[in-house]
C-alpha cells in the first residue's frame, strides 16, 4: 500500500515551498526561538488532520459543490495570512527595546495561527481528497487504506516542518546579522501577503 511512488510524490508536495514554510520561517525569525515555530507546526498538522478527516468522510466534497463555502474558507485563510504578515511587518519597524521577549508570540497563539493557516486552506482539503485515493489498492474498502496513507503523509509533513524549524533557526543564529534578520523578516511578511493574494485570486 505504501509504495515508493506515494512516498516520493508526498515528499515532493511537502517540501515544495508554500505558505506553511513561509509561516514557519517568519515565526522563527520573529521570535528567535524554536518553540513558537514548533507550536505553529503542530497547529498546521492539526489542521491537516482536520482536512484528512473531512476528505475521508467526504465532507470536503462540499467545497467543490458549494462555491460559497469554498470562497468563505479561502477568504478566511487569506485574512489570517494578511493579518500575520501585516503584524510582523509593523513589529519589525518598532525599536528593538519595544520588541522585547514579552512581545514574542505565546505557544497558544502560534498554534492558533498555524492551525488557522492550514485549516482555512480549502485547496489543501480538495488536494487530499484527490491525492490520497489514487494510492488505494483496487478492490479494498477505501477508508482504512486512506487512514494509513494520511497518517504516513502527515508524519512526513511533521518531520519536514521540524527539520525546517531547525534549519531556519540555525541560519538565523549563525549566518544572519541583526540587520539581515530584519530585512528577511520583512521579506517573509511580504511573502505571506503574496500567498494571501494568491488565495483570493484563486476564487
Amino acid at each position: 500500500m505504501i509504495s515508493m511512488f506515494f512516498l516520493v510524490s508526498s515528499l515532493v508536495v511537502i517540501v515544495t515551498p508554500g505558505q506553511d514554510a513561509a509561516l514557519i520561517t517568519q515565526t522563527v525569525l520573529r521570535s528567535a526561538r524554536r518553540a513558537p515555530a514548533l507550536a505553529a507546526a503542530a497547529g498546521m498538522i492539526t489542521g491537516g488532520v482536520g482536512h484528512v478527516c473531512l476528505a475521508i468522510t467526504g465532507v470536503s466534497l462540499l467545497l467543490r459543490t458549494h462555491p460559497g463555502l469554498f470562497i468563505a474558507v479561502q477568504v478566511t485563510g487569506a485574512t489570517v495570512l494578511l493579518f500575520w504578515g501585516a503584524w510582523t511587518m509593523w513589529e519589525s519597524f518598532r525599536p528593538a527595546t519595544a520588541r522585547g521577549p514579552d512581545t514574542e508570540p505565546a505557544g497558544s497563539r502560534s498554534f492558533a495561527i498555524g492551525f488557522l493557516s492550514a485549516a482555512t486552506n480549502a485547496k489543501a482539503g480538495i488536494f487530499l481528497l484527490v491525492f490520497l485515493p489514487q494510492f488505494v489498492p483496487a478492490g479494498l474498502p477505501p477508508i482504512s487504506p486512506m487512514v494509513v496513507l494520511a497518517a504516513v503523509y502527515l508524519s512526513l509533513a511533521s518531520t519536514w516542518l521540524i527539520i525546517l524549524v531547525e534549519l531556519v533557526y540555525r541560519m538565523r543564529e549563525r549566518v544572519l546579522t541583526g540587520r539581515t534578520r530584519l530585512l528577511l523578516q520583512r521579506f517573509m511578511a511580504v511573502v505571506l501577503g503574496v500567498f494571501a493574494v494568491r488565495l483570493l485570486l484563486g476564487l
